[in-house]
């Protein structure tokens, strides 16, 4: 775990690519690691109310603020993180719906196309990742944004 100022979370949001954002409430921030993503990624996977394999229309927003809710549980939880903010943030983007060449945009198993919620997580390794609280996939994000897959970028911190 690695802990960062809210002033330096924020300006590495807005490197990201990202169009607006709030103002970090926390004056520190606690970044996960890799491996605990992977690992909550699995108790989202199986405990996530809005599973979209199950035949559900899914509701984005709710699983989103469901994903911060279970996260800053799991950072209560751990004496190191106490005190700090937790660096993993809502976040609503547009999904292109595909590229120049036809190939057809999506982020970790929800089709492009529309605008969605979803999470951005600053792990412990410098790098910020979408995490899908419905599937419990990430992704690295400033790949997605170069790649024109995510337009408009709005992160509540």
């Amino acid at each position: 775990m690695k802990i960062v100022s809210g002033a330096a979370l924020s300006a590495d949001i807005k490197a990201l690519g990202c169009v607006m954002q709030t103002v970090p409430r926390d004056a520190t921030n606690a970044c996960p690691s890799k491996e605990w993503m992977i690992g909550f990624g699995l108790y989202c996977r199986q405990y996530q109310p809005a599973k979209p394999e199950s035949g559900e229309g899914g509701d984005c927003d709710d699983a989103a603020i469901w994903c911060v809710n279970e996260a800053r549980k799991a950072a209560l939880a751990d004496v190191d993180c106490r005190g700090h903010g937790f660096a993993v943030c809502y976040c609503q983007v547009a999904l292109s719906v595909a590229d120049d060449e036809g190939n057809l945009f999506g982020l970790n198993g929800i089709p492009g196309g529309t605008d969605h919620v979803t999470i951005l997580i600053r792990c412990d390794d410098d790098l910020w990742y979408f995490f899908e609280p419905q599937t419990g996939l990430f992704c690295l994000a400033k790949a997605v944004i170069d790649s024109g897959g995510v337009g408009l970028c709005f992160v509540l911190v």
